[in-house]
């Protein structure tokens, strides 16, 4: 048992010291100067026909990127602009549903900075849908020893996608904490897997989360009056993920908010529906329950059979059972909430005091979840920092009608 901690010890650290290096020196296999690659490369913006990659470098660099199927040199169209800051957004396009392609940075003299592969997304109208497998975690920007142990671990999945669900930089998510504190510890992974992140409390800290999106490129289909990215929904295979900004306050997103998040929900989307945002619906730890939410946006999410909701702000693992009108209700009736707040700050653990919502509680251990997504199922796993799953829970489809799985569920206040 000692021997199998000191070698995942060293593991760890010769993983961590590994990625310093890579990024040090810009993440190249061929090699340029020292700081021809900055904050990033990452990719955004994946769909199942093209992708960008963001990534900052200097204005003078000569910098472009070519993308290639794996199995072939056959380049795909793309598009690159470079704003003021620095920062380069390369878009690809005309790609194929599903499909591995290569993607190599290069210098002005073509010669490759650094090369990785990605997977465009799974054709929407797949019949059967495809399986896949993506990350959910929040509240994880230290810059300290267990963020950097969650990260190694998350390496080990290769997800299809990740979905932050807020304070990605701590304390004040402030830019100049961004390559510590997100960049360094995910470099292994902001390459291969599209990141999506929603603005937690404390990013707000900074221009009410100005640097996060000056990082990111999101989709700007949010609603309308709101700044572009700060809420947006995008479909990846079979399902529908749809980011909300929990920092606002209750009129705001009553009057705002609900009303674009119901028709997001009632176009013909995919087969499931999953919503992310910072400040949990339902927990039981340091914050407890997010009671602006519940008289709009949770009826709002029942009447559109959203199958699961992802929120941080508690640093611990919640997992509700169904639920409707904060009522228990059988699997496939109900509306499931996951707090996955544990991804490296400072660990809470859960009150003594029972809530009925809730189905499991897990404090002191930092976490992340897995979620295998199917035609029938959603399966959630949520690991701890070693990889040993800690609670394991499925999903299945809505199966009962809204009126009927409404009037028989039982309400109780949390």
């Amino acid at each position: 048992m000692l021997d199998c901690f000191v070698m995942k010890a060293i593991r760890f650290k010769l993983t961590w010291s590994v990625a310093l290096v890579l990024l040090a020196l810009g993440g190249c296999r061929n090699s340029g100067s020292s700081d021809s690659i900055s904050r990033g490369p990452m990719v955004q913006m994946m769909q199942s026909t093209g992708f960008s990659v963001v990534w900052t470098a200097p204005r003078n660099s000569g910098q472009a990127l070519e993308a290639v199927y794996a199995d072939s040199d056959n380049k795909l169209p793309t598009k690159i602009e470079q704003d003021s800051a620095g920062r380069l957004t390369a878009t690809v396009s005309e790609a194929k549903p599903d499909s591995e392609i290569t993607y190599r940075i290069l210098d002005r003299d073509k010669k490759t900075l650094v090369e990785h592969r990605v997977r465009t997304a799974p054709d929407p109208a797949a019949d059967p849908p495809t399986e896949f497998s993506f990350i959910a975690f929040g509240d994880s920007g230290m810059g300290n020893e267990a963020q950097n142990q969650v990260a190694d671990e998350m390496n080990n999945y290769k997800p299809r996608l990740i979905v932050h669900t807020g304070d990605l930089v701590y304390p004040d998510g402030e830019a100049a904490d961004y390559p510590s504190k997100f960049y360094q510890p995910y470099a292994e992974l902001l390459p291969a897997s599209p990141f999506y992140p929603t603005v937690g409390n404390h990013d707000y800290h900074s221009n009410q989360g100005g640097p996060l999106f000056d990082d990111f490129v999101l989709p700007r289909n949010g609603p309308e009056g709101q700044t572009p990215e700060r809420h947006y929904w995008f479909d990846y295979g079979c399902v529908r993920f749809v980011a909300l900004d929990s920092n606002l306050s209750k009129s705001e997103i009553d009057q705002h908010i609900v009303p674009w998040l119901d028709k997001v929900l009632s176009e013909n989307s995919p087969r499931w529906k999953i919503v992310f945002f910072h400040h949990p619906v339902f927990s039981n730890a340091h914050y407890g329950p997010t009671r602006k939410l519940w008289d709009q946006l949770v009826p709002c999410l029942e009447k559109h059979r959203v199958n699961l909701v992802l929120n941080g702000h508690d640093h611990l693992y919640e997992r509700t059972h169904p639920l409707i009108n904060q009522g228990i209700v059988e699997p496939g009736n109900g509306v499931v909430y996951i707090t996955t707040g544990a991804g490296g700050a400072k660990l809470y653990e859960p009150r003594s005091a029972e809530m009925k919502q809730l189905d499991v509680a897990i404090g002191g251990i930092y976490s992340f979840t897995v979620i295998d997504v199917t035609a029938e199922t959603l399966t959630t796993k949520q690991l701890d920092a070693t990889g040993k799953v800690i609670d394991e829970y499925e999903i299945p489809l809505w199966t009962a009608e809204e009126d009927a799985a409404s009037s028989n569920s039982e309400s109780d206040d949390a």
